[in-house]
């Protein structure tokens, strides 16, 4: 199926990315691609409940680069697109389980199970959903739950993921000033 990009809309706070310099510096890269003459996979998407059209599961970044190749001249007004089966749980859970482009940070994948966990699933189901370990998502949910500084440090790279964990594990809401 094809349907007007322009006919698209994106749920505010569905992808869990943060939209920083990095992610940034990744769209303008597809967009370039994409003004290159690259071809992309289409966009997996749901119908809106009232019929009124679709919206993005899966492929934010590719439609961010379309919108912005769309700005720089790109002759592109249809873009393919895949309808996706499954509930509101299963269309989150697609955030990780897409085989297509880049992979969650490890705070942006947090997040999002922190949402799970705010949507009534526990680590075992969460696990299940996204195909990662019951530890794994545990140890993502401290991080989740850490406190900012510790987020921050995590976030620019100056701690691991494992120290950060291990940190809160020990100290807590303290583990920033023994990270």
């Amino acid at each position: 199926m094809k349907v007007r990009y322009s006919d698209i809309p994106v749920k505010e706070g569905f992808d869990l990315r943060d939209l920083d310099e990095e992610y940034d510096a990744g769209i303008e890269a597809l967009a370039a691609y994409i003004l290159d003459g690259g071809t992309f996979p289409a966009l997996e998407v749901v119908a809106l409940p009232d019929g009124s059209g679709v919206e993005v599961v899966d492929g934010h970044r590719r439609y961010d680069a379309i919108g912005r190749a769309i700005q720089r001249g790109a002759p592109i007004e249809w873009v393919a697109v895949v309808g996706f089966q499954g509930n509101e749980i299963e269309r989150r859970a697609r955030i990780y389980t897409s085989n297509e482009g880049v992979k969650l940070r490890p705070l942006e994948a947090a997040r999002g199970f922190r949402r799970f966990r705010g949507m009534g699933l526990d680590t075992g189901e969460i696990a299940a959903l996204v195909h990662r370990s019951r530890p794994h998502i545990e140890n993502y949910l401290v991080l989740a739950d850490a406190e900012p500084d510790v987020q921050a440090r995590v976030r620019h790279g100056a701690v691991s993921v494992e120290a950060a964990i291990d940190a809160i594990r020990r100290h807590g809401a303290r583990a920033g000033e023994n990270s």
